[in-house]
């Protein structure tokens, strides 16, 4: 499996969990919010290639990505049927577009938990995606699918729908050329971070901040503990060496992080993990 094992498996879904809360709540900036996202849970997974899809004028495109080629993104970046003259088609009797693929099935709750690649929580996941499409049919998947992942050879595949009170807002998409990266406990996990994922997109949507590049102005993360400042995913310095370093800007908008050094101090067994590991 692609998840950490045994013990390491739950402080590992625990670490992860927090550092996703504390991203989400503190972060000003959605897509370098996600992004980090992304880059905690392909840590967690092993997984090769990890995006988040996000409703954008009735259909939900890629809003951020790792792992994927360009030319995959390109191909799979909208998901709305279209007829002969280009026009994007609305579900019958309903005043939505229709989405096709495993990805528009997640999205639009057309799963059914009596088969075994979809859980209760309305997730879609494969082990062996030639195996599932070799032994199954449209209407068991519940639509016609393009099977493009697995023509790139993807054979784990896990769809994840974000959500937040009944609305679905996107998903969590998860390929690998490898077999076997999932099981159902872990699927249930990601079901609870799309939960999370939710409840950060809808308090988006009840506090804009200003246009940032625009206004010329910058989104500094501060830590909560050593108020030490990030200047890049690997790297913090010290408040007073940030300011000496960057250039004149109109206005600094100040968000709230825990940098590597002080994560310990919210989570104290992580670093004994962490010393087991080094002593290896």
């Amino acid at each position: 499996m692609g998840f950490l094992c045994d013990d390491n498996n739950a402080l590992g879904e625990t670490k992860t969990t927090r550092m996703i809360y504390l991203e989400l709540k503190n972060s000003c900036n959605l897509e370098h919010s996600l992004t980090l996202v992304l880059k905690y849970l392909q840590q967690l997974t092993t997984i090769e290639a990890i995006s988040i899809r996000l409703h954008e004028d009735g259909d939900f495109p890629y809003f951020v990505y790792n792992g994927f080629t360009k030319e995959f993104i390109q191909h799979e970046m909208y998901l709305c049927v279209k007829d002969f003259s280009g026009k994007r088609v609305k579900e019958h009797d309903k005043n939505q577009l229709l989405l096709e693929c495993m990805c528009g099935n997640v999205i639009r709750g057309r799963t059914n938990p009596e088969f075994p690649f979809f859980s209760k929580g309305g997730s879609f996941w494969a082990n062996h995606t030639t195996e599932l499409l070799a032994n199954t049919t449209e209407a068991d998947r519940q639509a016609s699918t393009r099977n493009y992942c697995n023509r790139c050879g993807f054979e784990s595949v896990a769809l994840i729908p974000i959500r937040n009170e009944g609305n679905t807002l996107g998903l969590i998409q998860l390929n690998d050329h490898r077999i076997g990266m999932f099981d159902l406990d872990q699927i249930e996990f990601l079901e609870m971070i799309g939960d999370i994922i939710g409840s950060k997109i809808i308090r988006d949507k009840e506090f804009h901040p200003p246009n940032f590049k625009e206004f010329n102005d910058l989104i500094v993360t501060v830590c909560s503990f050593c108020r030490s400042a990030k200047v890049s995913d690997m790297e913090w310095v010290s408040i007073e060496k940030f300011f000496t370093t960057v250039e004149k800007i109109d206005k600094i908008y100040f968000s709230h992080g825990v940098c590597p050094n002080c994560l310990p101090l919210l989570d104290p067994e992580y670093q004994g993990s962490m010393e087991k590991k080094n002593h290896k």
